[in-house]
């Protein structure tokens, strides 16, 4: 009976192997590591890029409008006579041609 008990844990109780280095099998633990300290640190610059860049889109936006009224009313201010003579036939359903500023800009009413 000893000599079984002593044959099972030889066999499946390993000792420590001198031949084999002590941290095998570490390296899949290490990349699982870094791989979520690089979500971690990706994620959230992803997000505030994504961020910069719809606020410079609206910024460009409200720039473009910006200019397109600041145009329009130095077409308006350099003639006010011809201004009035152009829409004082319009009405509500009537639409006027006036000058264009030619700043590529959408109307919007």
């Amino acid at each position: 009976m000893r000599r079984l008990a002593t044959a099972l844990r030889i066999r499946f109780m390993p000792t420590a192997d001198p031949t084999r280095p002590a941290d095998e099998g570490m390296a899949m633990v290490m990349c699982m590591v870094f791989i979520i300290l690089g979500m971690l640190v990706v994620t959230p610059l992803l997000g505030y890029a994504a961020s910069v860049l719809r606020t410079s889109r609206i910024q460009t936006e409200k720039t473009s409008r910006g200019e397109a009224v600041r145009g329009a009313l130095r077409i308006a201010l350099a003639d006010p006579k011809a201004l009035y003579d152009t829409c004082s036939a319009s009405g509500l359903t009537v639409a006027v041609t006036i000058a264009n500023p030619g700043l590529n800009v959408p109307v919007r009413t």
